[in-house]
């Protein structure tokens, strides 16, 4: 068989097409590869390409201000137990536990409680 063998891009080089570092020869006999209909590399720009937008929406992702005050509330909660006592009653389940029943900002109150609780 007389036919040309086909040259396919490296993985890093889809990477930097998906994000458009490429010069712009450098773009095009990539779109002209994948004209070809080459299974393995629109595969491959596919894969990067979704890799690449689902890191653009993480990147803009915002959790609820409220969520973000009680994760700093236990944590603050379960370190401050941590310094007073290595044996802390404050377990990981006590502050899931009240971090899941939270109603109104309550869980917070219990972990501050839970917390001033411990032995000093």
């Amino acid at each position: 068989m007389g036919g040309t063998k086909m040259k396919h891009f490296t993985t890093e080089e889809w990477i930097d097409f998906v994000n458009q570092v490429t010069s712009p020869k450098q773009q095009e006999a990539m779109k002209k590869h994948l004209g070809t209909g080459c299974k393995q590399c629109k595969e491959s720009v596919a894969l990067w390409q979704k890799l690449h937008k689902t890191a653009a929406m993480e990147a803009m992702y915002q959790p609820p201000q409220a969520d973000v005050r009680l994760a700093k509330a236990a944590f603050a909660a379960a370190g401050a137990g941590a310094h007073r006592n290595k044996k802390s009653s404050l377990s990981r389940s006590d502050v899931r536990q009240s971090l899941a029943s939270d109603a109104g900002g309550r869980a917070v109150q219990r972990i501050g409680n839970q917390a001033n609780a411990l032995p000093r």
